[in-house]
């Protein structure tokens, strides 16, 4: 989870991949990530990401994962 916060964006974006693929296959994964603070992290990503519309595609479709 303390990647979501990373400096670096590659490293962020692949944290947020991972996420993803995990919350798919693992409602126990969607539990941890969230008492673990990661949607508001991703919505922190969301709000003031330069990494431009495939960031915001990546944290809608955890979003969608996780409903």
């Amino acid at each position: 989870m303390d990647l979501l916060g990373s400096e670096h964006e590659v490293l962020r974006n692949e944290a947020l991949l991972l996420l993803i693929g995990l919350a798919r296959v693992s409602p126990d994964m969607q539990q941890i990530a969230a008492f673990e603070g990661a949607f508001e992290r991703v919505l922190g990503i969301a709000r003031c990401e330069p990494g431009g519309p495939a960031s915001l595609t990546w944290v809608l479709l955890l979003f969608a994962t996780a409903a």
